[in-house]
C-alpha cells in the first residue's frame, strides 16, 4: 500500500493533493524498521526503542534522523517521562507526562496519544502543541475505563 501511496505522490505538484503516510514501530517483535524512510510521521514506543538501543525519547528521536525521509516528524513516547519529538526542520520538543490522580486502565493510552498528535497536526498545529495535546490525552486516558467521554 505504501508503493501506491508513494507513486501517488510522486505525481502531485500541489502539497494539498499529497497523501501523508505515518507508523507507529510498537512492538519489538514486529520488526517495522523497513517502513521508517518511507513515512511522513513516525512514531516510536518506549519498548521499540528499547530494543534498538535507545535510552531515552530524546536519544530516540535525535537517532532516527539519520534514518527517515527528509521533512519527517519522529515521534517517542516514554511513559511517565512524557514524549519528545523532531520536527520536519529538525527542531526538538520535549513535553512531560500529565498523570491522572489515579491510573486506572493504560490500553491504548498510545493510541490515543498517536490519534491525538495527528489529529492536532492535520490542524495546523505545530509539533509542540501537539505533543501537549497528545501527552494531556493520553493521560486522560490511563485514569478511566475506555474511551467515552474522553476529550
Amino acid at each position: 500500500m505504501m508503493e501506491i501511496v508513494e507513486e501517488h505522490n510522486k505525481n502531485k505538484t500541489s502539497p494539498d493533493d499529497v497523501i501523508t503516510m505515518s507508523t507507529e514501530c510498537e512492538k519489538p517483535k514486529y520488526n517495522m524498521d523497513h517502513l521508517i524512510p518511507k513515512v511522513d510521521v513516525l512514531f516510536v514506543s518506549k519498548e521499540y526503542a528499547m530494543s534498538r538501543g535507545f535510552s531515552s525519547a530524546e536519544e530516540t528521536v535525535k537517532g532516527l534522523l539519520l534514518r527517515v525521509k527528509k521533512g519527517c516528524t519522529v515521534l517517542c513516547t516514554w511513559g511517565e517521562q512524557g514524549a519528545d519529538g523532531v520536527s520536519p526542520d529538525g527542531e526538538h520538543f520535549h513535553c512531560q507526562a500529565f498523570p491522572p490522580e489515579k491510573v486506572v486502565d493504560t490500553l491504548g493510552a498510545g493510541d490515543t496519544f498517536n490519534a491525538a498528535v495527528i489529529w492536532a497536526l492535520c490542524r495546523g498545529a505545530g509539533l509542540e502543541e501537539a505533543l501537549k495535546l497528545g501527552c494531556r490525552i493520553a493521560g486522560r486516558k490511563c485514569g478511566q475505563f475506555g474511551y467515552k467521554d474522553l476529550h
